[in-house]
């Protein structure tokens, strides 16, 4: 892949981050590092998916922590102690 993400790299980072681990415990997160690097692969071959679950991520940060949200969550908070 042209330009792409060094994820080989990326997901044995991970897993040497830990060896102090017993057998059962490194081979689920092993497993999940498969996944995250599955994930992420797909996200870097597909210029659409990223574009959507960026609008994605953008609009649900401006819905759980924007101004409006905060300031009542403050004003609630006041209220109730």
């Amino acid at each position: 892949r042209q330009g792409g993400s060094d994820i080989t790299g990326i997901a044995t980072g991970f897993i040497d981050l830990d060896k102090q681990t017993s057998g059962l415990v490194r081979y689920f997160k092993m497993k999940v590092v498969k996944l995250i690097v599955l994930a992420l692969t797909k996200l870097l071959d597909n210029g659409e998916l990223r574009t959507r679950f960026g609008a994605s991520g953008k609009e649900r940060c401006e819905r759980e922590f924007g101004i409006a949200k905060i300031n009542q969550a403050h004003k609630d908070l006041y209220i109730h102690c």
